[in-house]
């Protein structure tokens, strides 16, 4: 493999890193499928800091070093925020990952056993199921090792905790032992469970704004309807699969009662044009410049893509969910109402 020169990360109030050997920092080479040249931004959670940096994929290879803090959670994003993936590392370590760039559970990684054991799960698991399916599966993973740090990381990274679940993951938070607890990462799963459950009440989005098909500002306001449906999506298979799942989404969509707009969170409008191109789309469309970064989602903590979220009149949060057919049965409930 073509050795890429390494980047080191800086850590919020922290010194620049460069002089470390082997044993006081880690690091991690890949590749990527599809062999893309593009940036990449990584983010690292220590015990007392968190780390952010850039490095570059050069025809798919990439590699960086920095130094770990504790028990590292480091997240690899493309250019875009689009999530690649996740692995856990200390000072020693040397990673070696295989990444895909259409989803993120299709992850290999060889370097250390949590490493290894996290993207075996993913990749094995969690990647053919549904989404119902991988919230059990966490459940039944957690309840099984509850001595596990990987327990604790598919909490934090994987586990469903929107509406209800919030509690759930609370209760099975507190079953792990002392030493599967991670709690400076966990930390971050308290957060995520507050979002999804008394914050996600006091959430309001009353307006959206974008640029449409004409290439001109436009503005989603929540009041216009009763039920609004917001699609977040990108130039992908995954986008190609639901379309037909959109349009019967959309033959509901009656005057006053319900709308739908599909927000592209794609990095550039040439691939939003592109996957937009045959829909014949009865839904408003429309693209945000800066993708799943732009200010206006920061409250909806997006995660994935695709993602849905409903909303009412006010902008209150009624639904939250990534995939379309979970969509169309929440809008058909609601309108059955």
């Amino acid at each position: 493999m073509k050795r890429l020169p390494y980047i080191l990360l800086t850590a919020i109030a922290a010194l620049t890193l460069w002089a470390c050997g082997d044993s006081d920092a880690f690091t991690v080479e890949g590749d990527i499928t599809g062999n893309p040249t593009m940036n990449l931004r990584i983010v690292t959670y220590g015990t007392r800091s968190i780390g952010q940096g850039v490095t570059a994929s050069n025809d798919g290879k990439f590699a960086f070093k920095t130094r770990a803090d504790g028990l590292t959670m480091v997240e690899i994003y493309d250019n875009d925020y689009r999530l690649l993936g996740r692995v856990a590392a200390e000072n020693g370590d040397r990673l070696h990952l295989h990444l895909d760039r259409n989803n993120p559970l299709n992850i290999t990684a060889e370097g250390n056993d949590l490493s290894a054991r996290w993207a075996d799960y993913l990749r094995k698991t969690l990647a053919p199921a549904a989404p119902e399916a991988r919230r059990k599966a966490v459940e039944a993973y957690v309840g099984a090792h509850k001595d596990d740090p990987l327990s604790a990381l598919l909490l934090l990274t994987e586990y469903d905790a929107a509406g209800a679940a919030a509690v759930s993951a609370d209760s099975l938070y507190g079953l792990l032992g002392p030493d599967a607890r991670l709690t400076h990462l966990t930390g971050l799963l308290a957060a995520q469970a507050s979002r999804s459950g008394v914050a996600a009440r006091d959430f309001r989005l009353d307006t959206l704004t974008y640029f449409d098909r004409n290439a001109r500002h436009a503005t989603l306001r929540t009041a216009d309807a009763p039920l609004t449906l917001l699609v977040f999506s990108r130039e992908d298979p995954a986008r190609t699969a639901m379309v037909d799942t959109l349009r019967m989404i959309a033959r509901h969509i009656a005057r006053g009662k319900f709308a739908m707009t599909e927000i592209s969170t794609d990095g550039d409008t040439l691939s939003w044009r592109r996957s937009v191109r045959s829909d014949t789309a009865t839904w408003r469309q429309g693209w945000l410049p800066g993708g799943v970064a732009d200010r206006q989602l920061a409250p909806l903590g997006l995660q994935t893509i695709p993602a849905f979220v409903a909303v009412d009149s006010a902008g209150r949060r009624l639904w939250q969910g990534r995939t379309a057919s979970e969509a169309r049965t929440f809008i058909l409930t609601r309108l059955s109402r």
